[in-house]
């Protein structure tokens, strides 16, 4: 965000953002600003969740890619590049010794963000899209894949919520 949109919307509301980066308290980089007159003294705990510990173990064949890739690395955040058709972003397969992008709304395709799990690419799962934003496992259960993936991708992380509303009990 650029200085002078965050400037317009903190003379609208009458306050100052704080930002806080979800990677905190989850596998996820999702560095946001937050507008509230709520007082939030520092930042969340870091908690050092990488993917590594939100992925599951066995997930279904149907999320694995039978596509070709490209190995970048093992220290690398984006352990590989999937050869499919798109955007940059969209061919990047998550290392789970790190963090993964932000999730976003998905609009169908190979939007899902991605890992690279026993040497093999794969699309992360619903389960694990509720993990990296604090909800509950199987709260987005009653819908389709599709429309788990989109409410998750434009949610907030429970744990960032969460830790500013701790400013209402102070």
């Amino acid at each position: 965000m650029t200085n002078a949109n965050s400037d317009v919307i903190s003379q609208a509301l009458e306050c100052e953002p704080i930002r806080i980066n979800s990677n905190l308290t989850t596998a996820q980089d999702r560095d946001r600003y937050y507008w509230t007159n709520i007082p939030v003294a520092a930042q969340p705990i870091d908690k050092g969740i990488v993917l590594g510990d939100i992925v599951e173990q066995n997930p279904a064949p149907k999320y694995w890619y039978a596509q070709s890739f490209d190995y970048l690395g093992d220290n690398e955040k984006v352990q590989a590049t999937l050869h499919i058709n798109g955007h940059d972003i969209l061919k990047r397969v998550y290392n789970l010794k790190g963090k993964c992008g932000t999730l976003t709304c998905l609009k169908g395709g190979n939007h899902q963000k991605k890992v690279l799990q026993d040497g093999k690419p794969r699309k992360l799962t619903p389960l694990e899209y509720e993990r990296l934003q604090n909800v509950p496992e199987g709260y987005t259960s009653g819908v389709s894949d599709t429309q788990r993936y989109n409410m998750l991708g434009n949610g907030w992380t429970i744990d960032v919520i969460a830790h500013i509303l701790q400013g209402l009990v102070k």
